[in-house]
């Protein structure tokens, strides 16, 4: 039997309850707990370590991107899907990249959802069929950079420019990172682009290697 946890705010009950009824008429599958926040989902995780967690990436209650990680340090065997409507590349590599397993589309049909959690409870990435090969080749190519030795970091970044970064790895688009410092969308996006610059980069998704490949948020020489 493959024991999934479902996460998502409080909110969401109606629709999560509805996945829950579609993945358990599949005799294979148990939906085992229903989490709403970071410390319920870790403690669910604890008492009855499901094989696999379906994670709804719209919630207020936790980050989706460090409640991954956490799941993935504490409990390896355990697997993530994100499940979303969000098909930026960049956000599907930072997903990766923080210990997913699976990324698929609130639009996928029932089948498609519950070949997807048997597969990632067999230890198999899955994503939605309509990614791009040049997707997949990108995630090749992370996968083999992430693993080479950390290049030197000596760069010189603002305050304003960190913050914006951080909010990147969270899995913010440009909207969402001007709402939350209170500034417009273009400085955002302007901000974006120098960092892009300064750092030798092309776009986000290197950006977002760059800076868990280098543990950049906390070199000393950024932070002091």
């Amino acid at each position: 039997m493959i024991k999934v946890m479902i996460t998502a705010s409080e909110n969401q009950k109606i629709i999560i309850e509805g996945i829950k009824h579609i993945l358990e008429r599949d005799h294979e599958i148990e939906v085992i707990a229903l989490a709403s926040n970071k410390d319920e989902m870790m403690n669910l995780c604890e008492q009855y370590h499901p094989n696999v967690v379906l994670m709804n990436d719209i919630t207020s209650d936790f980050n989706v991107m460090e409640a991954i990680q956490n799941i993935k340090t504490k409990f390896e065997s355990t697997q993530v899907i994100i499940l979303t409507e969000n098909t930026n590349n960049s956000n599907i590599i930072n997903a990766f990249i923080h210990g997913a397993n699976g990324y698929m589309l609130k639009e996928t049909n029932s089948d498609e959802l519950i070949m997807a959690i048997k597969s990632a409870a067999m230890g198999l990435s899955v994503m939605y069929k309509k990614s791009s090969i040049q997707l997949m080749h990108q995630l090749q190519y992370i996968n083999s950079d992430y693993n080479s030795p950390p290049k030197l970091v000596d760069v010189n970044l603002t305050d304003r420019e960190l913050s914006i970064i951080k909010h990147i790895i969270k899995g913010m688009e440009n909207k969402e990172i001007a709402k939350n410092l209170y500034v417009s969308e273009g400085t955002v996006k302007n901000a974006i682009s120098k960092i892009l610059k300064k750092l030798d980069l092309c776009n986000r998704i290197q950006l977002v290697v760059y800076v868990m490949k280098n543990d950049l948020l906390n070199h000393k020489k950024l932070t002091s």
